[in-house]
């Protein structure tokens, strides 16, 4: 399809759910029965998995809200930024370090066909983030900040793109952030909280002080005009605390992904990055 086709599928949707209220049930409206869903536990399900993951956040979270925060088209696919927000119910609060307050930030990637139906959907929604990363004190009220260090061009998220990937493959995730972050990059991680690398990084430790010999895998890449969208799979032995979570001692795998935004300078002026390692143990699964 045209980018204009693309962009139009994602408008329809956008209008329906909208109308509906919804943002995942309208998107039964746009997917085929054989689309694929990359789930955050690290399986693949159908067109109803999300759906099922949505009904449990909801049974925890109410009025929760989705917003569309940025959206990036291409020929066959779609990358969008978005946030929810929302409060917790009790069983909830009582793990909340914020009150009842709940701001996540999350990424959508979806593959479109030439019928204009989505066929393949990465969801990285994480409501209940503030559970395996909790929040300090405030930390919902710092806001979101505009406008960040101007926009780069097309070349420039390129060459980031190809610099951060010389750098992981000589170091780990935080260090291949930080070979490509100007040194006022914003990061707007998966529990609300806007910070910076550093922020990121006490985040990563969490995730590998649970997991022993923390792998990933580049799943996708989505190149836009001014930022990237890097989706990764996840893999380890779940060996110590995370969270409300007891080491189970089992190999697991979960899913994530970090948008990187360049700025005029060439360099990272925003990320986002959203992992869930906690979903292999909300919704457990026996891996193929």
């Amino acid at each position: 399809m045209s980018e204009e086709r693309t962009g139009a599928l994602l408008e329809q949707w956008l209008a329906l759910a909208g109308r509906g209220g919804d943002f995942i049930a309208s998107l039964q409206a746009f997917i085929s029965p054989v689309t694929r869903i990359y789930l955050q536990n690290g399986t693949m399900g159908d067109g109803s998995a999300v759906g099922v993951q949505m009904a449990a956040a909801n049974l925890l979270f109410v009025e929760l809200d989705l917003q569309v925060d940025h959206a990036c088209v291409l020929s066959d696919r779609i990358a969008m930024q978005v946030s929810l927000t929302g409060r917790g119910l009790p069983v909830y609060q009582e793990r909340m370090s914020d009150g009842a307050r709940m701001r996540s930030f999350g990424l959508v990637v979806l593959r479109a066909n030439e019928h204009e139906q989505f066929t393949d959907v990465w969801p990285y929604l994480n409501p209940g983030a503030a559970i395996t990363f909790p929040l300090a004190p405030g930390a919902l009220d710092v806001p979101v900040p505009e406008g960040i260090g101007g926009t780069g061009t097309p070349a420039q998220v390129q060459a980031l793109f190809e610099a951060w990937t010389v750098a992981l493959e000589q170091g780990d995730l935080v260090a291949a952030v930080r070979a490509v972050a100007d040194l006022e990059c914003v990061v707007l991680a998966t529990n609300g909280a806007v910070g910076d690398i550093e922020m990121f990084e006490e985040h990563c430790a969490v995730m590998e002080a649970a997991y022993a010999d923390l792998a990933m895998e580049v799943e996708g890449v989505v190149i836009g005009p001014d930022r990237v969208y890097v989706q990764l799979l996840l893999s380890g032995r779940h060996v110590g605390r995370l969270g409300p979570w007891e080491a189970t001692g089992r190999d697991l795998r979960f899913r994530g992904a970090i948008m990187m935004r360049v700025g005029a300078n060439g360099r990272a002026v925003e990320v986002w990055p959203c992992f869930s390692p906690g979903f292999p143990l909300i919704f457990p699964t026996e891996y193929d």
